[in-house]
């Protein structure tokens, strides 16, 4: 997509020790699948929420 409309433009970002940087998709799959230690941390609950349950809810009435 980058190449394709010629921008610098990605709809991640990533922060580190205060400074801000684009992070695309691929350089977030990289540092998932590389070696070493990985920038993800999967116990974040940030974001929207969409994947999370509440174990408390019953089944949603139809």
């Amino acid at each position: 997509m980058r190449d394709y409309l010629g921008k610098d433009v990605t709809i991640l970002k990533k922060v580190r020790d205060k400074a801000t940087y684009r992070l695309s998709l691929k350089q977030l799959r990289e540092s998932i699948e590389g070696p070493g230690e990985s920038d993800v941390d999967y116990d974040d609950i940030g974001g929207c929420g969409c994947f999370v349950t509440d174990e408390t809810k019953t089944e949603v009435q139809r």
